[in-house]
């Protein structure tokens, strides 16, 4: 026998078929099945409803429906401009609460003070010379 030649080693045993099936016969699936299945689409990041059809949306979903961060939709629930419902499963957020967010924080000079107004017009004169 060569040096540089191994034995086979065996990785796995094999054994002979007990005649008992393995795989289910073809057929409607039955209800262990049916109810695994059924959770394991629960549990896929993509649902089936489309988000512009959902009532209520996660906290993620809010910020790709919105555009805006998730950390500037947290601060908005804490200080009460957007409604949300705390589930076991974190903050739910209704569409329509989103839509009418747009309309809020582009007509924002009705809702500033004074001086958040004069804030906003100092910090527009220095972009515009930076």
């Amino acid at each position: 026998m060569n040096a540089d030649a191994k034995e086979p080693v065996a990785l796995a045993r094999r054994q002979e078929s007990s005649g008992v099936p393995t795989r289910r016969p073809e057929g409607p699936p039955g209800a262990l099945e049916a109810a695994l299945l059924t959770f394991l689409q629960s549990k896929t990041p993509g649902s089936l409803v489309p988000i512009e059809r959902r009532i209520f949306l996660t906290m993620a979903e809010s910020a790709e429906f919105s555009g805006l961060p998730v950390v500037f939709l947290r601060r908005l629930i804490a200080s009460g401009r957007l409604k949300a419902l705390r589930t076991g499963a974190g903050w739910r957020i209704s569409r329509a609460a989103i839509e009418t967010l747009a309309g809020a924080l582009t007509d924002a000079s009705g809702t500033l003070t004074e001086h958040e107004l004069r804030d906003m017009e100092m910090n527009r004169r220095r972009r515009q010379q930076a």
